[in-house]
Parts: C-alpha cells; structure tokens; sequence
C-alpha cells in the first residue's frame, strides 16, 4: 500500500477496534481514511459474512472513508452478499488479489 502512495499505520496486536491497519491517501484533492482488517485463513476455510458485518459497524463507529478486508483464501458467498449492500464502502480482496499485488510490487521494485 506504501508503494502505492498510501501513508500505512500498524494498530495494536491485540484489542485493535476491529482492523489491523489504517491507510491515508492524500490525494490532493481529498483526504481518504482506509480501514483494513487482514485475515490469514486456510485455503480451504472463506472469511464468513460475520467479518463483513464486523467491519461495516467498526467503520461506522470510526468515521473512514472506506473499509478493506484481505485474506489469504476467500469469501464465503454470505460474505460477498453482505458486502453488496454497502459496496462503495467496502472492498473484499482475497488470496488471489494478493498474490497479484505481490507480482506487481516485485516489478515496481
């Protein structure tokens, strides 16, 4: 997210408020407050609709902008429909994703 622009802040390793990390984009023209929750599943076991759910209040309660979930596997279906209902607020990026983000961070390097 640093190469990309983003100033990244690490939250406490325990008791958090329900994210890991907070990104600040400055854009020039707006100032973009970013929640990301990070989940390291199993390939084999999806992030459930109920860290979605999770999220979407803790976003509420902080006032960003928008709210991020990464994962090592994927999203259950529930997941990706709860998203849905708030989708410009929130992104799903899963194992996928991060393993394209890692190819074009190498590359950038």
């Amino acid at each position: 997210m640093e190469s990309k622009g983003l100033k990244v802040e690490l939250t406490k390793a325990s008791r958090d408020g329900g994210y890991d990390l907070i990104a600040i984009q400055d854009t020039g023209l707006t100032l973009n407050r970013y929640l990301v929750e990070c989940k390291r599943n199993r390939q084999d076991r999806p992030v459930g609709v109920n860290v979605v759910r999770s999220l979407g209040y803790v976003l509420d309660r902080n006032i960003a902008t928008k709210a991020m979930i990464f994962t090592t596997s994927y999203f259950s279906t529930d997941a990706i429909k709860e998203r849905e209902l708030i989708k410009y607020r929130m992104d799903l990026k899963d194992g996928q994703d991060i393993l394209k983000w890692i190819k074009e961070y190498v590359i950038l390097k």
